[in-house]
């Protein structure tokens, strides 16, 4: 999310939840863990391609914004309210 926030597409390795910070072609790019090989094109093709760079960044920077604390703050307090309505 940093990086998104700095309006720089993301690459990273697919482990963990990190398909759930990104989307893989649109915020930036997910390679699989240990592939050197596939590493080295991705970064090569995205410094070679100003416009999808910058097309990234900018997805990048519009997804990391759902993730204020005033949003979870704002979500947690809607998941109360319509527990207790339901109560």
């Amino acid at each position: 999310l940093e990086a998104e926030e700095f309006v720089i597409p993301v690459v990273a390795s697919i482990i963990c939840a990190v398909g759930v910070m990104m989307f893989d072609g649109e915020t930036g790019r997910l390679i699989n863990s240990g592939d050197s090989a596939e590493l080295g094109k991705v970064l090569g093709d995205l410094l070679l391609d100003d416009a999808t760079r910058a097309i990234m960044a900018k997805k990048a920077r519009e997804f990391s914004r759902r993730f204020t604390l005033d949003g979870a703050i704002n979500k947690l307090e809607s998941a109360y309210l319509d527990l207790t309505e339901q109560a």
